[in-house]
């Protein structure tokens, strides 16, 4: 409630997902106390890191771009996502048969 009226809808998604990763974090640690599983942390913040720079891309295009709003739309999550895949695939998330599995449903 603090960050919504500051930052609008960009402070509740934000503030959502805050709340989202503490209930995870909370979940994680309870269910380990239980069932002793293997988390994996290496993954979980390679994957943080290429969403953000997912997300810098997308703003950096759009603040770059001066088209057509869906034009605009279609340019950045285009390039972001291939810039995404490759980050996910240089950091051994995903391989070579995960993307072109990926790729054949978009057909």
């Amino acid at each position: 409630l603090i960050l919504i009226p500051r930052l609008g809808i960009e402070g509740s998604a934000l503030a959502t997902s805050i709340s989202y990763f503490t209930l995870m974090v909370l979940s994680v640690n309870s269910t380990n106390k239980f069932i002793k599983t293997k988390i994996p942390l290496a993954a979980w913040f390679k994957t943080f890191f290429a969403s953000l720079v997912f997300i810098f891309i997308i703003y950096s295009i759009k603040a770059a771009l001066v088209l057509n709003v869906w034009l605009e739309l279609i340019i950045s999550i285009s390039v972001s996502s291939a810039i995404y895949v490759a980050i996910v695939y240089a950091l051994r998330l995903i391989d070579i048969t995960e993307i072109k599995k990926y790729l054949a449903l978009l057909k």
